[in-house]
């Protein structure tokens, strides 16, 4: 499969849109800390960009940035799946302010 039609397979499975959105992230990910960058969003994850090999299923901590109220969201999420470009993460919500958090940063993107 191209990069294209992979895409295109993606898109057609997500439940949430994705939005560009390029913003540094610090993530944990087991014993290691990363820091790289976001390259889109959705309500329920991200895509980081990353050449650093990862396996789908590893857990994630992350920190990140929010625009306008230059307030960090913390949020855990699951590696969904692993490319040569990075790693889609589902966001794994444990609060309710987060859900608000993110879904206010989508709406505003």
């Amino acid at each position: 499969m191209n990069d294209g039609s992979k895409e295109t397979f993606l898109a057609k499975r997500r439940k949430h849109e994705r939005k560009p959105y390029f913003s540094a992230v610090d993530y944990s990910i087991q014993e290691g800390t990363y820091t790289d960058f976001i390259h889109n969003i959705s309500a329920g994850g991200v895509f980081i960009g990353t050449g650093t090999p990862f396996l789908a299923g590893e857990e994630v901590s992350m920190i990140f940035p929010l625009p306008i109220s230059h307030q960090q969201i913390r949020i855990t999420g699951e590696i969904a799946w692993v490319s040569d470009m990075g790693i889609g993460v589902k966001f794994k919500m444990t609060r309710d302010r987060q859900k608000t958090m993110i879904k206010g940063l989508v709406e505003l993107i």
